[in-house]
């Protein structure tokens, strides 16, 4: 049993960090679709 868990924790935390690093990554594309956005609206109103 402990074997079980010595060798399944890490694999755990190694999925918990890629799920929270895909989220980031997520929300930080989602950012800069809004900022793209942004910047053609403005290019747009200077054009």
């Amino acid at each position: 049993m402990l074997d079980y868990l010595v060798n399944c924790m890490p694999m755990a935390r190694q999925a918990c960090r890629h799920k929270l690093l895909s989220k980031a990554a997520e929300v930080q594309t989602r950012k800069l679709s809004q900022l793209q956005r942004h910047i053609d609206c403005n290019r747009n109103l200077v054009a």
